[in-house]
């Protein structure tokens, strides 16, 4: 199941970095949730213990992200998983496209994901078929080889 989940949030990481879309809003730089892995990298990125991120950096449950400050992720290269698939979030009963009205790069992501004869939806959120999001990937990533 993990390998099944490690290969969902790699292309979802692909997909969105490919897309370049984003305009660096913040909208989505909310306080993320952190899973062990998030936390240890982020530890080891800042030089700090795990109850020091914690008590510094996750005890204010304020709506805003501590590590964004100046329109920029201060932790980039190891941001937490959830920041890493954004505007995708992979819950127990699917994968959702989240904020298509919101998000640039969500809209983005949605107006290439679905071909032209789907009816489009009107909701902020979509649940994505994983055949569905594996042949967007495989069709971007054809796109980007033939850019290079």
């Amino acid at each position: 199941m993990r390998a099944l989940v490690n290969k969902v949030l790699e292309m979802c990481e692909e997909i969105t970095s490919l897309v370049g879309a984003c305009s660096r809003c913040g909208r989505c730089c909310k306080l993320p949730f952190l899973l062990p892995e998030d936390k240890a990298r982020i530890c080891k990125y800042l030089g700090i213990s795990i109850s020091h991120l914690e008590e510094k950096y996750l005890s204010e449950r304020n709506s805003s992200c501590p590590f964004f400050e100046n329109n920029r992720c201060k932790i980039y290269p190891v941001r937490p998983t959830v920041c890493r698939i954004y505007p995708f979030m992979l819950l127990p009963h699917g994968l959702f496209l989240m904020d298509i009205h919101r998000c640039t790069l969500a809209r983005k992501i949605y107006e290439n994901f679905l071909q032209k004869k789907e009816k489009k939806e009107k909701h902020a959120i979509v649940k994505i078929p994983l055949i569905k999001l594996e042949g967007f990937y495989v069709e971007i990533k054809g796109l980007q080889q033939k850019v290079i």
